[in-house]
């Protein structure tokens, strides 16, 4: 075999083993859809499908009432049920079992005594399996002076509402006055009824949220309203699609024998907002979203190494085969796999800082990182001390524990963000547990107003973003000098 056709075919090796790596990677994986909250719909146009909802509790979901709400509620074809009935039995007309329009809505009263009524809602499914859940707009608009949407499910569901006073001596205050229409018909209500209404199969149910008067119950003809509280259902499917049409603007599939959780439901002016938690495969505009290259590497280190080694493998057996002798060879991997790892700082040259953060605060950090280093400190940051093919695991790990203090770059995006950026905080905190009591070590850096994690809180934190930050952080940070013999550099520089 000729020395040409040799490197041919120890060429065409490579390039399949590449092939090969782009098919790996690019592939579609589970992703945590965590990232892509919140999920949002615009009314009149998307509607949100949710398939084979499984609720944790008896009710799909629930409202609990905001004072000074008044609430509507239609049904294109409801049906009293048995005990409404009885409550109604001086009517006649409510007597039917027949599907029909029906509506209840909360009035606000004229002149009256004390606060508002409330009205709590309790939507669940009428049998033991539900298959489906829609939520869109036919109605109008949603505006600054209410919120609008539709529910549809192809199997009935019953929906319970009780509108109470605050005081029960004042039954008939603003916004506790009920009406209740039943096709032509409808009865004014005082007082405390309970009432249930089940929606026939595959018809909507309109919901609509308003202030009771002048005083808004959310901020502007933006602001989102929180109508379905305590939300905790599963879902195979969290679906976005135009009305009526099968496209996927956005599609979440959960592995087999698991499930999505939807944990919040908001509605705006103009858009509804669902966010979810848990791992599935995602669609975005009918195509699957690969994984970018950092998430396939965490997802699996040792997945990581065995296609690193056999790249390797590979790469030498064609230069082996492609005319180089088996000692280029041996020196070429102990090359490769012998390099040293990128040294953490010496911290006689400053102190040595981990900025703990996740991606999507990276133009912040950076910032952060850049004010450390004029400061005379030693930030340590990964996009620039992890060595290209190293261990990501393993390097951070080695990161934390060579630094002398560590920096929690903490924002709302960090609060809700899943995956290895919380794996990265639980090490940091299990280290700062090694350190003597009172040790200056672990520093809760707030780059926005956000609440705190629990396993921080009882650290003083700093924000960032006031005029002050710089300050309280670079003192924090000589504290910390002091505790480990460092003297600042214009200490130094006066030797």
């Amino acid at each position: 075999m000729t020395e040409q056709v040799r490197r041919a075919i120890a060429l065409t090796g490579i390039a399949l083993a590449i092939a090969f790596d782009y098919w790996l990677i690019h592939r579609p994986e589970p992703h945590s859809i965590s990232e892509y909250n919140p999920i949002k719909a615009k009314l009149g146009k998307e509607e949100l499908i949710l398939s084979n909802p499984n609720p944790s509790g008896a009710a799909l979901l629930t409202h609990q009432g905001a004072q000074g709400e008044a609430v509507e509620i239609f049904f294109d074809r409801g049906v009293l049920s048995p005990a409404t009935r009885r409550l109604l039995q001086s009517q006649p007309w409510a007597q039917t079992d027949q599907p029909q329009y029906v509506s209840y809505t909360t009035l606000a009263g004229g002149a009256s005594i004390g606060p508002p009524c409330r009205t709590s809602v309790s939507v669940r499914a009428s049998g033991p399996v539900l298959s489906e859940v829609r939520l869109f707009q036919d109605g109008i608009a949603g505006g600054e002076n209410h919120r609008e949407f539709s529910l549809k499910t192809p199997s009935p569901i019953e929906v319970d509402f009780l509108t109470a006073a605050e005081d029960p001596s004042q039954p008939n205050q603003a916004g506790c006055r009920k009406l209740l229409q039943v096709g032509d018909n409808q009865i004014g209500l005082t007082g405390m009824i309970p009432l249930s209404i089940s929606g026939d199969a595959e018809s909507a149910i309109r919901f609509k949220f308003m202030p009771s008067s002048s005083a808004p119950i959310w901020k502007g003809s933006k602001g989102l309203f929180e109508p379905f509280q305590g939300i905790g259902f599963a879902a195979a499917t969290i679906r976005l699609s135009p009305i009526g049409a099968q496209q996927k603007l956005f599609q979440a599939s959960a592995p087999q024998n698991a499930n999505l959780m939807i944990e919040d439901l908001l509605a705006g002016s103009d858009t509804l907002e669902l966010r979810g938690s848990g791992t599935g495969w995602v669609t975005v505009n009918d195509r699957l979203v690969s994984p970018t290259f950092s998430e396939w590497i965490s997802q699996s280190s040792l997945r990581a190494a065995l296609a690193g080694w056999a790249n390797l493998a590979v790469l030498c057996a064609a230069i082996v085969f492609g005319g180089a002798s088996p000692k280029s060879a041996g020196n070429l991997i102990r090359a490769m796999t012998g390099r040293p790892r990128r040294d953490i700082p010496a911290p006689e040259n400053g102190l040595v800082v981990f900025l703990c953060h996740c991606s999507e605060d990276k133009l912040a950090v950076r910032e952060i990182r850049e004010s450390l280093r004029a400061d005379g400190f030693q930030p340590w940051l990964d996009e620039e001390d992890i060595f290209p093919a190293r261990m990501w695991d393993r390097e951070i790990e080695h990161g934390l524990r060579s630094s002398q203090a560590v920096i929690v770059c903490w924002s709302k995006t960090f609060v809700r963000k899943e995956g290895y950026v919380q794996k990265e905080l639980r090490w940091a905190i299990e280290i700062a547990k090694e350190k003597p009591d009172g040790t200056v070590f672990l520093i809760p850096l707030r780059l926005e107003d956000c609440e705190i994690a629990s396993s921080l809180a009882e650290l003083q934190f700093i924000d960032w973003f006031k005029p002050n930050g710089h300050e309280k952080l670079t003192v924090a940070l000589r504290e910390r000098e002091k505790e480990v013999g460092i003297r600042p550099p214009a200490a130094m520089g006066n030797q």
